[in-house]
């Protein structure tokens, strides 16, 4: 099983199978975290984007709806490895 963290292979289709499991992940935290939503969550990552952007040396070969979706492959992503350790 492999699975995709972060930007560069979000739209390989066989990695796509684990997103169901990042959803559930990022429920089951959110759930943990009362009073925390994901519309709260996107909000205060996007206000780090810039910051989080410039970690990747070639963000600019990535698709734009990929850059777009940044801060929601970052909680995501986020949330499943937190879960997972």
């Amino acid at each position: 099983m492999l699975i995709s963290i972060g930007p560069y292979h979000k739209k390989n289709p066989q990695l796509g199978s684990m997103e169901k499991y990042k959803l559930m992940y990022l429920r089951r935290f959110l759930q943990r975290k009362r009073g925390l939503d994901v519309e709260h969550c996107i909000t205060e990552i996007e206000k780090l984007k810039g910051i989080a952007l410039k970690c990747y040396d070639d963000i600019e070969n990535l698709d734009n709806d990929i850059v777009d979706k940044f801060s929601e492959i970052l909680l995501l992503d986020g949330c499943f490895v937190v879960e997972c350790i």
